[in-house]
């Protein structure tokens, strides 16, 4: 296929994705499988919606800087297609805002940021006879974030949090399933230091690598998979806490794409 013939047709994929032509994506693009866009407009001016058959969205404002939020469904295979089709528009900078189960030093409504995420994606890989979390651990990589980005969140992070406390960094797991996140797989994964796992960050790393993006990732801790999962009934504190930081994701995300 020829440069011309494939360009025609991203672009009519993307198109199809998003229910937008690429030229409505502005240089600055939050991405998220977890929050709603009627979310994000709490914060910011809704110029135009979008919608298509994967994904869907809005170009926003704040401080008169546009930036596009789109909302992707979850999991590694959606989200990591959605930052591949960025390629056909002008994103320069992906901020990803999503949800992971706390390790070790975690806390439910703790803030992470996302340094580098291990590929553990794949969900066959966790449910065949001869599984071994080992083997996956041979065979995946670390995919870093964009050092400068993510340093530049950090920073404002820390200039706007007011409990420093809830503030944490590291890397993430990306699991294939939530099946596979079982006590010994969960051990194995805190030993080798991994703040967290999530299930689709090592994919937009990857993917924004590849159409050579920047991007970074803010997350909150929606449970302790080894002390306290998400079906179990969180104490009031923690609802608290796990609600006041939803809240803070969506808003740090919007202000941190417009500086």
């Amino acid at each position: 296929m020829t440069e011309d013939k494939s360009q025609k047709k991203n672009r009519k994929l993307f198109k199809y994705s998003f229910g937008c032509p690429p030229e409505t994506l502005q240089k600055t693009a939050i991405i998220t499988p977890v929050f709603s866009a009627k979310k994000f407009a709490e914060y910011c001016k809704t110029l135009t919606s979008f919608r298509g058959r994967l994904c869907s969205g809005m170009t926003a404002s704040k401080n008169e800087r546009k930036f596009s939020i789109i909302c992707c469904n979850m999991g590694a295979h959606f989200a990591g297609d959605a930052v591949l089709l960025f390629k056909e528009t002008q994103v320069k900078q992906i901020i990803f805002a999503g949800s992971c189960g706390g390790l070790a030093g975690c806390n439910i409504g703790d803030l992470l940021v996302g340094e580098n995420a291990f590929n553990g994606e794949g969900f066959t890989r966790y449910h065949m006879q001869s599984s071994d979390i080992k083997e996956i651990f041979n065979k995946g990589e670390l995919i870093p974030a964009d050092s400068d980005y993510t340093k530049s969140l950090q920073t404002f992070l820390e200039d706007h949090i007011k409990n420093k406390k809830s503030l944490k960094s590291g890397n993430i797991f990306t699991i294939g399933s939530i099946l596979a996140e079982d006590r010994e797989n969960l051990h194995l994964i805190e030993k080798k230091r991994f703040k967290a796992v999530d299930m689709e960050l090592s994919a937009v790393y990857h993917a924004a690598g590849v159409i050579g993006r920047k991007i970074t990732a803010l997350m909150f801790v929606s449970d302790l998979p080894l002390e306290k999962p998400l079906w179990q009934k969180m104490s009031s504190q923690e609802k608290n806490n796990y609600n006041k930081t939803i809240e803070e994701v969506v808003r740090f995300s919007v202000e941190f794409a417009v500086i």
